[in-house]
């Protein structure tokens, strides 16, 4: 662990709840946190590529180095990123939420980190004029300095966290109020953050990799096979893969999403709508409850084509509607007010 005098508090505290999927969001006007990121990035062996994002010619170096962070394990510190293009933000949300574990041709993928940094502190709520697209900030961890947010100095979006990690965060809760301790203080948790018996990746990484390595190998393959194509805009793949009915396209999933999931966040209507022909539940919830209607939509064509195949309008998602949530876009609550009310 580096010297305590390297290291912001907050920032130490946010690398310790992250994962290599986690965009890390902190601000200037609470201290630089350059050299504290830098600090912890030695813990892992990664260097720290620190880039602006106020130029068309930064932002693509940032997607250049994106890239190879996600291959070496390097970490990514971008700045300037209240100027930064809502696409380029897309962009790097989306390829953060769906990469995959690779083990076998990127093993150091669990290192990576991803810091966003703005010079003051945002309103997180702010859906008229947000600075970060949803698609980004729904895994997002935000850092400020202590009295600035929490006593822990980090909040976490309001989207469902994963039920196994829930479940377990009730069971610490309930243990802490046994002990007579505030069962939201994680200070228990901070010590030994760093040491090499605990690792800092989230369980995501895990369960996928136990995916690809449990089911029958051909199913795998072509499970596989069909992610990547997604991935990759390839609806010829998508279509081949469904017609051969080697897979079921309800009962695969990566990183807790089937394909229609995956489609949805690669904003793909065509291939949503080839899964769709081809046997796809625009009503099956994800293990969290969630439905496809309330993904992080931003085109309301994606989802007129979920209600066109049968998705209820009426469905709610953590005891609210859809234009009541709060993740919900400005273009889906004013569609829905303007076209299903």
């Amino acid at each position: 662990m580096p010297p305590a005098d390297q290291v912001l508090p907050h920032i130490e505290r946010l690398y310790s709840l992250s994962e290599c999927r986690t965009p890390l969001i902190c601000c200037t006007e609470n201290g630089d946190p350059f050299k504290s990121v830098e600090a912890l990035a030695k813990t892992v062996g990664s260097t720290v590529w620190k880039i602006g994002t106020d130029t068309p010619k930064n932002e693509q170096n940032a997607l250049d180095y994106l890239e190879v962070g996600l291959s070496n394990g390097d970490w990514l510190y971008l700045v300037q990123c209240e100027k930064a293009s809502q696409t380029v933000l897309r962009s790097i949300g989306r390829e953060l939420y769906t990469i995959s574990p690779d083990p076998k041709n990127c093993p150091k993928r669990e290192n990576f980190r991803l810091w966003l940094v703005l010079e003051k502190m945002i309103d997180m709520d702010d859906d008229i004029n947000p600075v970060f697209p949803k698609v980004l900030t729904q895994n997002a961890l935000f850092g400020w300095t202590d009295g600035l947010t929490s006593p822990s100095g980090v909040v976490q979006t309001k989207s469902a966290a994963d039920p196994i990690v829930l479940e377990e965060q009730e069971k610490k809760r309930a243990a802490r109020s046994a002990r007579g301790k505030d069962p939201n203080d994680e200070s228990d948790e901070e010590e030994g953050a760093f040491s090499p018996s605990k690792k800092v990746t989230g369980m995501w990484f895990h369960r996928s990799v136990d995916f690809y390595q449990t089911d029958s190998e051909n199913v795998v393959t072509k499970a596989v096979d069909i992610f990547e194509a997604i991935e990759k805009g390839d609806i010829d793949k998508v279509v081949d893969i469904c017609g051969k009915n080697v897979i079921d396209v309800n009962k695969i999933n990566k990183g807790g999403l089937t394909p229609l999931f995956w489609a949805i966040m690669c904003d793909n209507i065509a291939i949503m709508r080839v899964l769709l022909d081809n046997g796809a539940d625009p009503c099956q919830r994800r293990e969290n409850g969630m439905p496809p209607i309330f993904m992080p939509i931003e085109d309301v064509n994606i989802l007129q084509l979920l209600l066109d195949y049968g998705a209820d309008v009426d469905a709610r998602f953590e005891a609210k509607s859809l234009m009541d949530h709060p993740d919900t876009s400005t273009q889906v609550r004013e569609y829905i007010k303007e076209h299903l009310s």
